[in-house]
């Protein structure tokens, strides 16, 4: 497994996966909204579940 860390626009990343922090019961961070938003809203679809 290589893992990396980078910085910059979260939006423009490209990966197979990544790690956003999310607490239960409160609303997305600015990070994590905007990856939500550039998903397509599947970050809130998933939590949902």
């Amino acid at each position: 497994m290589n893992i990396m860390v980078k910085t910059g626009h979260v939006e423009m990343l490209r990966t197979d996966a990544a790690v956003i922090m999310v607490i239960e019961g409160e609303k997305l961070g600015s990070t994590a909204a905007r990856v939500d938003k550039a998903l397509g809203g599947m970050v809130q679809k998933l939590l949902k579940r």
